[in-house]
């Protein structure tokens, strides 16, 4: 069986690693209504990526969750943070 994706997301990177643009495209228009697909990819637009280690929004099956999960939730914060730090300290690639 060949898998179809119902969306993708390409992100473009700056010269620091960080993203700077996103493009989100459907299989039609249609899937713009569903909240699953739009959600999962915007997300990944936001640097996300997929994760079979906790049972998330961003699982990589259609038979995920539909609405983050307080795991989801707790990475994004973490994730935030740690850049928070980088911008701080002038460390792209590293937390000093």
């Amino acid at each position: 069986m060949r898998f179809v994706a119902k969306a993708s997301t390409l992100r473009t990177f700056d010269a620091n690693g960080r993203i700077y643009d996103a493009l989100v495209t459907v299989q039609h228009r249609g899937m713009l209504g569903d909240s699953e697909v739009t959600m999962h990819e915007l997300l990944h637009a936001l640097g996300f990526g997929h994760t079979s280690s906790w049972a998330s929004v961003m699982g990589p099956s259609s038979n995920d969750l539909p609405l983050p999960s307080v795991d989801d939730v707790a990475h994004a914060q973490l994730l935030y943070r740690v850049e928070a730090l980088q911008r701080m300290h002038d460390a792209p690639y590293a937390i000093p």
